[in-house]
């Protein structure tokens, strides 16, 4: 690695006509665009600056990750001093898939964090068309804001393979006066304990403390569930590899998707959670649904003791 301020000095110091400076590497990660030129000389060659040359080897931004034509592509020690065999085994989910873009792609991962769902396991847990069935035992999960983001509340079936699904949407798009009414989503709680057996509702209690107290008082079981990286960290652990393993199920739902795949994984200093690539986007359908299948799980997965008594003939 080359500190931008040697990278300065070095250039600054050529004085001769002909003088060249030969840069080689990988590409950076985001969290080093201001200590490295690199991404800045290439974007420079790229937009045509004949002062520099670039010759880069990388697979296409779209590339999958597995496309071993793209990846042989940018790398050209492979099968010289680069085993392509020891390649193979630093996949992901050994690596994560941004690192292993960056790495052995040579792909300029442009957002700060890891992507938490990979596009194509999420699609591969679809089931569109499937619906937890009436009655059945149920976790209800709510991630809510007041008026910026939306606040959406998530189904999941108790089981030890829970099947999640969108129960509630609220949110203002745009509109600066919007504020989500809590007593609708009450509301919305209430008719769904109607319809299913509720085990537990489950959110984190900022801002939404009062709510969690008039579905308590309405006999809805309540749980919290903070937002800390303590508390996010192992849920969001499980969920993917549930993901991954084909151990959790969706119905599809658009919404559910965009949020879910539009979140990032990054590293608090305490922990891993999930954060949006900028402001205006949005993730609180995928913070809803890593809730609710934590709780729906951690239900399913509990083991029924029985009761062994003796008596006397």
């Amino acid at each position: 690695f080359t500190d931008r301020e040697v990278f300065e000095a070095t250039l600054l110091s050529l004085k001769r006509a002909g003088s060249k400076l030969v840069g080689i590497g990988t590409p950076s990660t985001p969290r080093m665009r201001d200590k490295s030129p690199f991404y800045s000389l290439v974007q420079s060659a790229r937009a045509g600056d004949e002062s520099v040359s670039l010759v880069e080897y990388g697979a296409p931004d779209d590339a999958a990750i597995d496309d071993w034509d793209a990846i042989r592509a940018a790398n050209p020690a492979m099968g010289d001093f680069l085993d392509e065999a020891t390649v193979k085994a630093q996949m992901p989910p050994k690596t994560s898939e941004a690192e292993w873009k960056r790495a052995r792609m040579g792909i300029w991962i442009t957002q700060s964090g890891e992507s938490f769902m990979p596009a194509e396991a999420w699609k591969k847990c679809a089931r569109k068309g499937v619906d937890i069935p009436y009655k059945s035992p149920v976790v209800l999960a709510l991630d809510g804001s007041q008026r910026w983001d939306a606040t959406v509340l998530t189904i999941a079936s108790v089981s030890a393979k829970p099947h999640v699904q969108l129960a509630g949407f609220w949110f203002g798009d745009g509109d600066e006066d919007y504020e989500v009414s809590h007593a609708e989503v009450e509301e919305r709680v209430l008719e769904l304990a109607a319809l299913y057996r509720v085990r537990e509702f489950t959110a984190d209690p900022y801002a939404w403390q009062r709510s969690l107290q008039v579905l308590a008082e309405e006999g809805i079981p309540v749980t919290k569930f903070s937002q800390s990286a303590g508390r996010m960290s192992p849920a969001l652990a499980e969920f993917r590899a549930a993901a991954l393993d084909g151990k959790v199920t969706h119905d599809g739902d658009a919404r559910l998707a965009k949020h879910m795949l539009t979140a990032q994984l990054v590293d608090s200093g305490r922990g891993f959670k999930l954060a949006k690539p900028t402001k205006d986007q949005k993730i609180d359908a995928a913070v809803s649904a890593v809730m609710a299948y934590s709780r729906a799980f951690w239900l399913g997965s509990k083991k029924v003791r029985k009761k062994n008594g003796s008596f006397k003939r």
